[in-house]
């Protein structure tokens, strides 16, 4: 988007292209099988965690691609809203830490 289109405000936005629902079906998936077989499920967590943050990865390097295209031939107001929605950027990622 250019720079002054509004960029998603909220976790959920920023990783908007996982499908939460289905995520957490699959590890209730895995943890139920924890009951017969403990260490195959442990073993299918990592995995599938590890699966998990490669798409959340993608998800944020595609957001940060649409921040990046805002800066080509900007003025000072569009550099100004691209800095904002950069600042707007690393504030989500921290709500993820909390």
């Amino acid at each position: 988007p250019a720079a002054g289109t509004p960029v998603a405000t909220s976790t959920d936005a920023l990783l908007g292209s996982l499908d939460a629902g289905g995520i957490r079906s699959r590890f209730l998936d895995i943890q139920a099988g924890f009951i017969d077989e403990p260490r195959q499920a442990v073993e299918e967590a990592g995995r599938f965690v590890d699966d998990l943050l490669r798409q959340v990865a993608d998800a944020l390097q595609q957001q940060r691609g649409q921040l990046a295209g805002a800066t080509e031939e900007a003025s000072t107001e569009d550099l100004r809203l691209a800095l904002r929605a950069y600042r707007q950027f690393v504030d989500r990622l921290l709500g993820l830490a909390g």
